[in-house]
């Protein structure tokens, strides 16, 4: 790094002339070597990076890949065997839902969560509207006015009752 470029970059700074100490900072960085890995860096550091490969234990591993294995193997045979008999499952004595009634009995679910989703959605709107009305209603100086009032009497007939039953209970001791 050359010291002249780095002294003019440090004195352009703290004399805050900004367009110096840019021009003198692009020309420091300028001046410094472009350094570049060797060429089997980049492979060293993924082979040093790789996961070591876990130990197969004696028993455990061995077991645990062939039993897997196996019930892949297994759910394949039994999936062929289930394709070639299916069509003699329709001589067996057992009444299947024809294509229709599975159709129908979708329709009448779908029908069944519309007005139930309806009948949620009516509920709220409802409320919407009740809420709405009330957020009016207590925007008005008249309304506001008459539920502050309402909130003192009540306050007060809370205070009152709450000292008369202090008194009654000092009584009955």
């Amino acid at each position: 790094m050359d010291s002249d470029r780095l002294n003019r970059w440090l004195t352009a700074e703290a004399a805050d002339d900004d367009a110096g100490a840019e021009a003198a900072f692009v020309a420091l960085f300028a001046s410094v070597p472009r350094l570049a890995p060797g060429g089997g860096f980049t492979e060293r550091v993924l082979w040093a990076a790789r996961p070591a490969p876990a130990p197969a234990t004696a028993n455990g591993g061995l077991l645990a890949a062939l039993g897997w294995k196996a019930a892949i193997l297994a759910a394949l045979v039994l999936g062929g065997f289930s394709v070639a008999l299916l069509p003699l499952a329709r001589w067996l004595p057992v009444e299947a839902p024809s294509f229709g009634a599975i159709l129908k009995g979708g329709a009448r679910v779908l029908t069944w969560t519309a007005e139930w989703l309806d009948a949620g959605i009516a509920t709220w709107r409802l409320l919407a509207r009740i809420g709405g009305a009330l957020g009016v209603a207590a925007s008005t100086p008249e309304i506001v006015s008459a539920l502050l009032a309402s909130a003192l009497v009540s306050g007060l007939a809370l205070y009152s009752l709450n000292h008369l039953l202090a008194i009654e209970r000092r009584t009955w001791r």
